[in-house]
């Protein structure tokens, strides 16, 4: 039996924004999305900077997705739009639909918010650290917002932080590393660390959870409850793909090599490889999931069980 029964998705054309989507109209719910395109949805904007309020009328939950991310210019000018979509847009939007009567905001974060680098133990939802770039500054912020925002509001705000992405029509990093292994331009790297990821439709199982359940203004951490690590990841595309396994590993002295030399040249043109890539494939991001277990949260999905869609919908030609 679900609570929520209209619903206002931001950011509803996106890769987790459509499986989300997908999961309340097979509950029945009514959905309404945003887009600038008036044949996708409903304009978020009334003019310039100023939010259509109109939108958020008789809504009981709004889903809020939209991010910015994935891009790796450090200019000033990209800084301010960070700044500007995660935190001041994030800021916009809940305003205005406390002004409408809306009774629930789940806003979908990120664990780098968490500021968490290569810590060996389990983090929960109770660490938190100072995060290192600007889309985990600019997340974190746009949840110290919210957190105080629901200590004087009526409605029920959620944050959602969610690890690395998985599933049909995988996007971002892990989409390059099965096409780099397709193409035998992604080296097999000996790395045992430990990862947490999550498939799209659990996390959207997850939202949609919280949504229904008296969450009381928390952060929720939400993963599969598998540890990963680069090694088994790149085995198990491997091996999906049909490949054979290598029995040899790239040096990682020599990667790390290459990763310096790529952040220097990043300053210059762009390059394919550098430390940020670096520590994303050898750090660990270990997570659990204390909060959202309480509300009887369990993943269907693993990397394992999912690899065979990720690369027979994005690698058939």
């Amino acid at each position: 039996m679900t609570k929520i029964k209209n619903v206002l998705v931001t950011g509803g054309s996106g890769y987790i924004g459509n499986s989300l989507i997908k999961l309340l109209k097979d509950n029945k719910i009514n959905v309404f999305i945003t887009s600038r395109n008036p044949e996708w949805g409903l304009n978020l904007w009334l003019k310039k900077e100023v939010i259509n309020k109109k939108i958020f009328k008789n809504i009981d939950t709004v889903f809020h997705l939209i991010g910015h991310a994935h891009d790796i210019s450090n200019s000033k000018a990209n800084e301010a739009k960070y700044d500007y979509v995660n935190v001041e847009l994030t800021r916009l939007v809940v305003e205005a639909a406390e002004n409408q009567g809306v009774r629930n905001f789940i806003y979908l974060s990120s664990t780098k918010a968490i500021g968490a680098s290569n810590i060996k133990e389990e983090i929960s939802e109770y660490f938190q650290s100072s995060p290192k770039d600007i889309y985990g500054k600019t997340k974190r912020k746009a949840e110290l917002f919210l957190l105080n925002f629901a200590k004087n509001s009526a409605m029920d705000i959620s944050i959602i932080r969610s690890p690395l992405v998985y599933g049909k029509n995988v996007k971002g990093n892990l989409k390059k590393m099965i096409r780099g292994i397709k193409v035998n331009k992604f080296p097999r790297l000996k790395v045992n660390n430990k990862r947490s990821m999550i498939h799209v439709d659990d996390l959207c199982r997850a939202m949609f959870l919280v949504a229904n359940s008296i969450s009381e203004n928390k952060i929720f951490l939400v993963t599969d409850c598998f540890v990963y690590s680069t090694s088994n990841i790149y085995d198990t595309i491997s091996s999906a793909l049909n490949k054979k396994n290598s029995t040899r590993n790239f040096p990682l002295l020599l990667l790390l090599v290459l990763a310096y030399f790529g952040s220097f040249i990043n300053y210059l043109f762009r390059f394919p490889f550098d430390k940020k890539m670096y520590d994303k494939l050898t750090q660990n991001e270990y997570f659990s999931s204390i909060e959202i277990k309480k509300l009887g949260f369990v993943p269907k999905n693993s990397f394992y069980t999912s690899i065979n869609e990720m690369i027979n919908v994005n690698y058939e030609h």
